[in-house]
């Protein structure tokens, strides 16, 4: 159809034909699509450069684009839809149905198109819209609470770090969370807990009590969980180093009022730390003051300012006469009599007074003992299927403020209740899992995240019936034929290929110019999927 405005006058079929001609019966081991991609980027300009574009977009447009070089309605009829008005759904599914064929009939069409039923609910005057779309490839959510991994530090740090599995949300309270962790490792009720998320090593500031939940979610940074043996409401962060070199891959946290003098923090430091050189049990805090095993220092987060255009320089220091030192400085003895609240008072620049350990002696032992994990015997090993990807996919939800629904009887915008419901499945039925997310963070930072939890999707018998409501001829059993799977963050990832060849019996990896026979088929990079129904043709 060289004359449909539309789609790419033709022109983007034939460089797909020639590809996949050259792909089967090439005489070349590696095909290149360069071709497909610059006649989709002529016309989507989001496609045009060399940066990387997410993968179902491109399929989407690559699909709508073939199907309308393809198209077999020359001259499209004007259809106006119609809402349902009280008449049974399967009358106006097939009625909506018939009007799509009427402007879109393609090998895309007959392959690949589905018809789900959108019925949205207006709550102030419960006005209800129930319309019929036609769909190519279906982009189904995570549902909000997933399996996620939280480290738990415990008071005695002898124990090393315990990872414990449990289910975390968007409405998932600090409260209940702590609850779940108590219950898993039968903590007493008169230990403290304290929440936090960790990136890199360090304490992110930045996240409050409910950010901490969003953070479980959406994986940004790692939540971490401290015990402490005093009941204050107030911590202050412990980094520890070797000759500058972080030992431990994450911070301590140390019970902390702001009426307690420095001298008694370096004792509770001291008392928390001991034990984990372990040839040394029964040292005393006389000993560590005269031969160190380590000196505590402010940890250097001072703010760097221009001195020039060339160079620039921390700011000075508020604790010692050395003042633009890069260093962090060592906390002498003249400060044992500060009060927290004083040696906080000394900060000048808007920054949090974190401690830093700097270790002088047997820092293997005690990196090796900070440094081991165990898993909690209590932790389920249960994954996220993709049939709960497809409960939450069906569920009613309420449209938050960014996706407003214009009602027509009350002629406003309105956060509306919606559901979907599936009432036609393709031959083949391609899936995206909504992986990424924006959020606005800090108020005008736009913060991209992906979740990267493992769906437990089938390679065999994937049964959507239960969620299917038109009644036809056609099963709604599938087989997995291929997945496209993506490595890394939004901006840096590396995609992949796993497809069955039909031939050999045998399921392969396409990674760049390498193919190699794979058994990793289910993985937590699987991004979309490609299934099969069972009893269509495979041609």
């Amino acid at each position: 159809n060289c004359n449909n405005t539309l789609g790419f006058n033709g022109r983007l079929a034939e460089v797909y034909a020639e590809f996949l001609n050259e792909m089967w019966k090439g005489r070349s081991r590696i095909s290149c699509a360069i071709d497909v991609k610059r006649v989709i980027a002529s016309k989507i300009d989001q496609f045009r450069g060399m940066e990387q574009h997410d993968s179902q977009e491109l399929l989407l447009h690559l699909l709508d684009g073939i199907h309308e070089d393809l198209n077999r309605v020359l001259k499209k009829p004007y259809v106006e839809n119609s809402e349902a008005r009280g008449r049974p759904d399967l009358e106006v599914s097939k009625e909506q149905w018939e009007k799509y064929l009427l402007r879109n009939e393609s090998i895309i069409t007959d392959l690949f198109a589905g018809q789900y039923k959108s019925r949205v609910i207006c709550p102030s005057c419960s006005n209800v819209s129930i319309t019929f779309d036609p769909f190519t490839i279906l982009s189904i959510p995570i549902p909000a609470v997933a399996w996620k991994e939280i480290r738990f530090v415990p008071h005695d740090l002898t124990k090393g770090c315990v990872l414990v599995r449990t289910l975390v949300g968007e409405t998932l309270s600090l409260p209940l969370l702590e609850e779940r962790l108590r219950e898993e490792l039968g903590l007493p009720r008169n230990r403290r807990i304290f929440f936090a998320v960790v990136e890199g090593g360090k304490l992110n500031p930045n996240f409050k009590k409910k950010a901490i939940c969003d953070a479980a979610t959406y994986n940004d940074g790692d939540l971490y969980a401290y015990e402490s043996s005093k009941n204050e409401e107030k911590y202050i962060e412990v980094r520890i180093f070797s000759e500058g070199v972080p030992v431990c891959p994450y911070p301590l946290l140390l019970s902390v009022n702001k009426s307690l003098k420095v001298a008694k923090i370096k004792k509770r430091l001291f008392k928390r730390l001991a034990p984990l050189f372990s040839s040394n049990r029964d040292i005393k805090y006389i000993e560590q003051t005269s031969d160190p095993l380590y000196v505590v220092a402010i940890y250097n987060n001072r703010p760097l300012v221009s001195r020039s255009f060339f160079e620039k320089r921390y700011v000075d220091c508020e604790f010692c006469d050395s003042k633009s030192h890069k260093g962090n400085c060592v906390l002498s003895f003249s400060y044992d009599e500060f009060t927290l609240g004083e040696l906080k008072g000394k900060i000048i620049h808007k920054r949090s007074l974190i401690l830093a350990v700097h270790l002088k002696k047997h820092v293997r032992e005690f990196k090796e003992q900070l440094n081991s994990v165990r898993r909690a015997e209590t932790s389920s090993s249960l994954h996220v299927t993709l049939m709960d990807c497809f409960g939450s996919f069906v569920k009613e939800e309420q449209l938050d403020s960014d996706n407003m629904w214009f009602c027509k009887k009350c002629h406003k915008d309105v956060q509306a209740k919606k559901q979907i419901e599936l009432f036609r499945l393709p031959k083949i039925l391609i899936v995206h899992l909504k992986r990424f997310k924006s959020r606005i963070f800090m108020r005008n930072y736009l913060k991209q995240s992906k979740n990267d939890e493992l769906i437990d999707y089938p390679v065999n018998g994937l049964d959507l019936s239960q969620f299917l409501k038109q009644t036809n001829d056609h099963n709604a059993l599938y087989n997995l034929f291929g997945v496209i799977m993506h490595y890394g963050a939004l901006q840096g990832g590396h995609y992949t290929a796993t497809c069955f060849n039909p031939i050999s019996k045998k399921w392969l990896e396409f990674d760049d110019p390498d193919v190699l026979p794979t058994r990793n088929i289910v993985d937590q990079a699987g991004y979309v999927l490609f299934y099969r129904r069972v009893t269509a043709n495979p041609t």
